[in-house]
């Protein structure tokens, strides 16, 4: 759907994709393989992720409606040492605090004529094993 239209797809990329690739690749080049893909996930993840920072996400949501109404999920399920659960700690006080502020702010400005402008945090809590 990345055209904005459905596609329909040849039989033998659904029965053998690995092979239909490799055939791509050979005909249209390894760089521009590359290339499409890449370019494919820029628009692909623009769609999932609103924001690099959370500064970067709210800025955008309060831009655009379609991705106003969002969660904001900062992933430290990846941290392995107490100094990467250490920084994922400061990394989510930091959210916290922004997302504060800009709550004061529509709040003091009487803005909040919108339910998403009314953001929020959530966080879950994972205990990893020792």
């Amino acid at each position: 759907m990345l055209t904005g239209g459905i596609l329909e797809l040849d039989p033998s990329i659904k029965s053998d994709a690995s092979g239909w690739f490799k055939t791509l690749t050979r005909k249209a080049g390894e760089p521009l393989v590359r290339l499409a893909v890449r370019r494919a996930m820029r628009i692909i993840g623009g769609e999932f992720v609103v924001g690099r920072t959370i500064e970067e996400a709210l800025a955008r949501s309060a831009r655009e409606a379609d991705v106003a109404l969002c969660s904001f999920d900062m992933l430290g399920e990846g941290a392995r040492t107490r100094d990467d659960a250490e920084r994922y700690l400061r990394s989510y006080e930091h959210a916290i605090d922004v997302i504060g502020a800009a709550r004061r702010r529509a709040r003091a400005s009487r803005s909040l004529e919108h339910f998403h402008q009314a953001v929020g945090i959530g966080t879950a809590l994972f205990a990893a094993p020792t």
